[in-house]
């Protein structure tokens, strides 16, 4: 039923014209402070990511690719057309995210077997990078290492030359004062913020998600704000996204839109494999799962009990943020395209609907 509405939804909305200009977001000034020598230079205004904490971190945010992208024009000062960024830093930070959850396909993903990170997106992974940044209003140059490119769709640079991605991040850290998106560094491959280096880039700081994973390597350090310092980074990078000038002319909002219930409409429609169940069929092989007997061994010892309930707990708790924030691109939506205004906010009550009942 939630899918059958989206997908009306989306079939519907794709249909509209699209030629109200975009807002303008505030101009990019970078405020961070850089440390010296030059050969040493730390952005640090630039915003923590990580795994939800609770309240005082802000609102959740358990997906690399919308918090580094919210990160980074929270940085540049960018309000992104989004109301709230200066008197209510929360309320935009909460906006941001959906923009960014909605045009990458963050917020109406699900993977049942593998709930956690952009598995779903496949070879078109890159993509939502560029879908990323173009709604970031930014260029953005992106650089990839060959067993990274043999396994993603991606028609630009590729490089194995450590040398040449040092380069690249010395250049916009300290010349440009921007910081940069680096896909693995430390743990799966998802993004990280670079927001300094040492030794000339020999040796990287910023924020990653995984810094759990990282206590134990003898490469990484952290400093008194928490950030990562690692040497002998460039071993597990796949990838940097390098940010650059602004788009002219901006992005229009309402194609922007449109464009992300195109790419969101597939991906309900993807069902994957049985590998890897996506869509109305992870939703299956989800009820497949809670219906399922429990095996005798199981039964007859409770302390196994407890496995099979994290293997639903943990998808609950995913599935639900995805939703919340798919539910507020959808209200966003709404005002940008009041002609379908009536079955976006029918779509938009079914993903709120879902989250609420996960919460529960």
């Amino acid at each position: 039923m939630v899918t059958r509405q989206i997908v009306g939804a989306a079939l519907f909305v794709t249909l509209v014209a699209t030629s109200q200009p975009a807002g303008k977001g505030a101009p990019m000034k970078p405020t961070a402070t850089a440390g010296a020598p030059a050969t040493s230079v730390l952005l640090t205004e630039v915003p923590w990511v990580g795994f939800y904490q609770g309240s005082k971190k802000g609102n959740p945010e358990d997906h690399p690719l919308p918090s580094v992208m919210r990160a980074l024009m929270e940085y540049t000062g960018s309000d992104l057309g989004l109301p709230g960024f200066v008197d209510q830093r929360g309320k935009w930070r909460w906006s941001a995210c959906a923009l960014f959850h909605g045009v990458t396909g963050s917020g109406f993903a699900f993977n049942w077997k593998q709930p956690y990170g952009e598995g779903h997106l496949g070879r078109g992974l890159v993509h939502s990078y560029d879908r990323a940044f173009v709604a970031a209003g930014l260029s953005r140059q992106m650089l990839l290492r060959s067993p990274f490119a043999a396994t993603h769709d991606h028609a630009g640079r590729v490089s194995d030359d450590a040398v040449e991605y040092r380069r690249l991040i010395v250049q916009s850290i300290r010349d440009r004062r921007l910081p940069v998106i680096a896909i693995g560094v430390i743990g799966p491959e998802e993004p990280c913020l670079i927001s300094g280096f040492q030794d000339e880039g020999e040796v990287i700081v910023g924020w990653n998600f995984f810094l759990d994973e990282a206590r134990k390597d003898p490469r990484v350090s952290f400093d008194a704000e928490g950030r990562f310092v690692m040497r002998d980074w460039f071993r597990d990078t796949h990838a940097i996204a390098v940010p650059g000038a602004p788009l002219a002319p901006p992005p229009d909002r309402r194609d922007l839109r449109v464009q992300a219930l195109r790419q969101n409409l597939a991906l309900l429609c993807n069902c994957g494999s049985d590998d890897a169940p996506f869509g109305s069929a992870a939703y299956q092989a989800w009820i497949e799962y809670l219906l399922a007997p429990i095996p005798d061994p199981v039964a007859a010892d409770p302390r196994q009990i407890k496995p099979l309930h994290a293997k639903h707990n943990e998808p609950v708790g995913e599935l639900a943020e995805r939703r919340a924030y798919a539910a507020s691109f959808l209200e966003h939506a709404v005002k940008e395209l009041p002609a379908v205004a009536k079955e976006l906010q029918r779509a938009r009550y079914c993903h709120q609907a879902m989250h609420d009942i996960l919460w529960r």
